[in-house]
């Protein structure tokens, strides 16, 4: 009988296998936890956004339309802080009176600290969903609906959601975004036609001196279905 003889690796040829499977996996492991990680920021805000349509019909038909919830109008002070006012907690009470949030205003968790001239106002979600999305407090720029943003007009108000709750980073464009409410409906910050928080000025997280300026990116998160801002991209409608 001939002897078969079975030859196996050596050592150094098993180390640069290895080598090679590391450097294949730090290649692409971070950009498929990305893709993954983008996947569920857009179907969580896509998500949030419809159901936050349908709660604003409901509204309407229970309450009647905004101008006749008999609200005030948000303000700042003259040193630039933001006055407190009720009737921001109470509109998003009606906003979302036939979901399941609840109303967490009173238990004053989570902190966040915004700036207006240098002033910090430190200000609290106003309600939370059962899977940890967070609503918070509305700005109501005008109670009487009558406010335009370029081609938008009938605009009452906007406000912020959060998406993954309690986790952070608690950054625009990244897991906070922001819509505003017209007397019609709810729409996302920085579509067509707007020209208050359009995209790119306000869909660039580069730039750190701009206030807000993460505030476009809700309807390219949206409408895109990506969050290709993150990696440095300048993004532009077509």
């Amino acid at each position: 009988m001939k002897n078969i003889s079975k030859k196996a690796f050596s050592l150094a040829e098993v180390l640069v296998s290895l080598a090679i499977i590391g450097v294949i996996a730090s290649l692409t492991v971070p950009n498929l936890i990305y893709k993954i990680n983008e996947r569920k920021t857009v179907t969580q805000l896509k998500k949030v956004y419809a159901e936050l349509d349908h709660a604003y019909e409901y509204a309407k038909l229970k309450y009647g339309p905004v101008p006749k919830w008999n609200l005030t109008a948000s303000q700042y002070d003259e040193n630039g802080s933001r006055i407190p006012n009720n009737s921001e907690h109470l509109f998003l009470k009606r906003l979302l009176s036939e979901t399941n949030a609840e109303d967490i205003m009173a238990q004053k968790i989570q902190a966040q600290t915004s700036y207006m001239n240098n002033n910090p106002y430190i200000w609290f979600p106003s309600h939370r969903f059962p899977d940890g999305v967070l609503i918070w407090p509305v700005w109501l720029g005008n109670p009487n609906c009558n406010k335009t943003d370029g081609k938008l007009t009938d605009i009452c108000a906007d406000f912020r959601v959060d998406i993954n709750g309690l986790k952070g980073p608690n950054e625009l464009g990244r897991d906070q975004f922001q819509f505003y409410v017209t007397k019609e409906k709810i729409v996302p910050i920085g579509e067509k036609g707007q020209v208050t928080r359009k995209i790119p000025d306000y869909c660039n997280l580069t730039d750190k001196e701009k206030l807000y300026h993460g505030m476009g990116c809700t309807v390219w998160v949206i409408h895109k279905e990506n969050m290709d801002y993150l990696k440095g991209k300048t993004i532009q409608w077509e």
